[in-house]
C-alpha cells in the first residue's frame, strides 16, 4: 500500500448513530470507514481492504469479542474491541478473545480517532470537533431507546432493557456526555436488580440528559402519551431513522429491522400493535412476512409500505390492513399507524 492511498477501518456496531459518528470523525482524520451493524454485514470485510477492525462488544446478534475471536483465524488484520463498558473488562475480553487491543468509547470520539491515528501511523489533522446538532441527535435517540427499554422491562425481558440502555451508554460517551453514559450503564446494571432500582435509574438518566440538553442549548422532547409498539421494517437507512424519530416522537416504541431475517428475529421479541412492512426490501418482500407474523403476534394490525403512488393499493390486499405510501408526508403515515393502532 503506497503511503497517498488512506488507510482502511472496518467498524462493526449496532448503533446507526455510533456508526455515523465514527465514519464522519475518522473520514476528518484522513481514514476511509467501511461500517457494519450485524453479522450479514461481515460480507463487506473481504472487499474493505482494511487495516484495523473495530468490533463493538455487545451486539444483539453476537458478543463482538466472539466475533473478533473468529476472525483471528481468518485475517490478519488487527482487530481491537470497542466498547463502553469498563476498561478492565474490556482489557480481559480482548486479551481472551485473542484481539489486539482495545479501545474504550469513554475516551470520546476525538480520543478513538487519535488512538486510531496511532496504531495505523496517520499523523493528526487537527481537532475533532463534534456540532451541536449531534447532541440534539442523540437527547431525540436516547429518548427512543428509554421508551424502548422501558417496555422491554415491563415485559420481563431485562436482557433487552439492559442492551438498549448499553448502546445509549456508548452513544453518549463518544459524544462525551460521560454522565449520561454513566447514567445509562446504571440502568443497565438496574435492570436486572427489579423495578424499584429501574424506575430510580431511569429517573437518574432522565435528569442527566436534561442537564446536557440544557448545556448546549437542546430542547427537550415533550413528553407525550404511549401510544403502542411498532414493527419497522424497511432497508433504507435515512427513511427508517426518519419514520422512527417521528413514531418515537410520536409516542410509539419503534423496534426497527432492515431485513427479513432480521424481523423474523424481532418478530418473536414480543408482542407489536403495529407492523409496517416495507414491500421491496434487499433480501426479498415484505409481505412474506404476513403470514408468520399473524401466527406469533396474533392482532397484529399490519400496513405494507411502498413507493406507489398513494391510493394505488385502496382497500389493502396481500392480507394486509393497510397499505401507505412513501410519496406521503411522513406526519401523515405516523398519523395512519396510529390510527391502526387505536381501530376505531
Amino acid at each position: 500500500m503506497s503511503e497517498s492511498t488512506p488507510k482502511r477501518v472496518f467498524v462493526m456496531d449496532d448503533s446507526t448513530f455510533a456508526l455515523e459518528l465514527t465514519r464522519a470523525a475518522l473520514g476528518e482524520a484522513g481514514i476511509v470507514a467501511v461500517c457494519g451493524r450485524d453479522l450479514h454485514d461481515l460480507a463487506k470485510l473481504p472487499g474493505a481492504n482494511a487495516d484495523l477492525i473495530l468490533m463493538d462488544v455487545e451486539m444483539p446478534e453476537a458478543f463482538g469479542d466472539d466475533v473478533a475471536s473468529m476472525l483471528g483465524g481468518e485475517t490478519s488484520v488487527p482487530v481491537y474491541l470497542l466498547s463502553s463498558l469498563p476498561g478492565e473488562e474490556l482489557e480481559r475480553r480482548a486479551r481472551e478473545c485473542g484481539a489486539a487491543g482495545y479501545i474504550e468509547k469513554q475516551l470520546g470520539i476525538a480520543g478513538v480517532v487519535a488512538y486510531v491515528r496511532s496504531i495505523l501511523g496517520v499523523e493528526g489533522h487537527g481537532a475533532i470537533e463534534v456540532p451541536t446538532r449531534l447532541v440534539a441527535e442523540l437527547v431525540s435517540t436516547a429518548n427512543g431507546r428509554i421508551r424502548r427499554a422501558e417496555g422491554a422491562f415491563g415485559r420481563n425481558d431485562t436482557a433487552a432493557a439492559g442492551m438498549e440502555l448499553h448502546t445509549l451508554a456508548g452513544e453518549a460517551a463518544l459524544l462525551g456526555l460521560l454522565e449520561v453514559a454513566r447514567a445509562a450503564s446504571a440502568g443497565r446494571v438496574a435492570a436486572s436488580a427489579g423495578r424499584e432500582p429501574f424506575d430510580d435509574a431511569i429517573a437518574a438518566l432522565r435528569t442527566t440528559l436534561d442537564a446536557a440538553a440544557g448545556v448546549a442549548s437542546v430542547p427537550r422532547p415533550a413528553a407525550v402519551a404511549a401510544q403502542g409498539r411498532v414493527l419497522l421494517l424497511d432497508d433504507s437507512e435515512l427513511y427508517r431513522s426518519v419514520m422512527m424519530a417521528m413514531l418515537e416522537d410520536a409516542g410509539f416504541e419503534v423496534v426497527e429491522a432492515r431485513r427479513l431475517s432480521e424481523a423474523r428475529h424481532r418478530m418473536r421479541a414480543g408482542t407489536y400493535d403495529v407492523a409496517v412492512l416495507d414491500v421491496q426490501l434487499e433480501d426479498g418482500h415484505g409481505h412474506e412476512l404476513i403470514d408468520e407474523l399473524r401466527r406469533h403476534v396474533p392482532g397484529v394490525r399490519i400496513a405494507l409500505l411502498s413507493s406507489d403512488p398513494p391510493g394505488a393499493h385502496a382497500g389493502a390486499g396481500e392480507g394486509a390492513d393497510a397499505w401507505l405510501s412513501k410519496l406521503q408526508e411522513p406526519d401523515e403515515i405516523v398519523k395512519a399507524i396510529a390510527g391502526l393502532a387505536r381501530p376505531a
